[in-house]
């Protein structure tokens, strides 16, 4: 079609009839989306410094532009892409329309597979994650971006800030011999506002997930699930993946974006000392905002 390959796989069920309607707003989505703010292209540029992809690459959920930003450009790597959006645009790489739970190729045949916030999209990350590793090569790479959750922000989201009484307020009061005032504004900030916040986070910690999705409901209609760092890492290891490296990036204004390098699990003294050094985490980086 088009020149293009178009090997999708047979989606029946329940989750896939959901995957197409959210295929169809991410197409509404990717038209009314503008060129890349300077924050993503930042972004971008920082993941392909992380991902550092050498050889064979590909880049699974690839997107409908004729070539990512993240893509590097000094001929050390060759694409080939993956998505289920064929899209308008002549892409400037190899491209096949597909899906990560099922990629069209055989096995150990690329060095890198990138995955840029792509898995929050998919209908089974952990399968999509699995095919990653199976066209990889014994010692080929896992480079993913995901956009994550960070729960201290979360937190301040849902858990509310009472006010605290102000000397000002005490002395008003003091002066008119409001006693009851003084009393009322003393139990509230001792005992009423600390309990309720209590609660407040003993509901949060026990129902995390829920409060989650009802915070990014309004992203929900293009996104099956939202991930924290955690999450990711998890779903890396049970995949058969070792992190070899991770990265955290974000501030205030656009939230968090997580950065994550692995390889398919091996075994022996070698296999072991990776996984002791997969430990190390990188500092958090803030970039600039404008």
């Amino acid at each position: 079609m088009d020149g293009v390959p178009h090997i999708l796989p047979p989606t029946e069920g329940s989750r896939w009839r959901e995957w197409e309607v959210k295929q169809r707003l991410g197409v509404a989505e990717y038209e009314a989306e503008e060129e890349p703010s300077q924050h993503v292209l930042e972004l971008a540029r920082a993941f392909a410094e992380f991902a550092d992809p050498v050889g064979l690459v590909l880049d699974v959920g690839c997107g409908t532009a004729a070539r990512p930003p993240y893509h590097r450009r000094d001929g050390r790597a060759r694409y080939v892409g993956v998505d289920p959006l064929a899209g308008t645009s002549a892409r400037d790489f190899e491209f096949v329309v597909g899906v990560g739970e099922h990629l069209p190729f055989r096995s150990a045949c690329f060095d890198v597979v990138l995955s840029a916030t792509t898995l929050d999209h998919v209908v089974d990350p952990g399968a999509s994650l699995r095919e990653a590793r199976r066209v990889l090569r014994s010692e080929g790479r896992v480079a993913l971006w995901m956009g994550v959750v960070d729960s201290t922000a979360l937190r301040r989201v849902v858990i509310p800030e009472y006010p605290v009484p102000t000397a000002t307020g005490l002395r008003r009061r003091l002066a008119a011999r409001d006693v009851h005032g003084i009393g009322s504004a003393a139990l509230r900030h001792l005992v009423v506002n600390p309990a309720r916040r209590a609660t407040t986070e003993l509901r949060f910690r026990r129902h995390e997930r829920e409060t989650i999705d009802t915070v990014f409901a309004d992203r929900a209609s293009y996104h099956f699930r939202f991930f924290k760092e955690s999450d990711v890492l998890r779903l890396l290891d049970e995949s058969g993946l070792d992190v070899l490296d991770t990265r955290s990036l974000g501030d205030e204004a656009h939230g968090r974006s997580f950065f994550a390098l692995a390889q398919p699990r091996q075994r022996g003294p070698l296999a072991r000392l990776r996984r002791l050094r997969s430990g190390r985490r990188r500092p958090l980086v803030r970039l600039r905002s404008r």
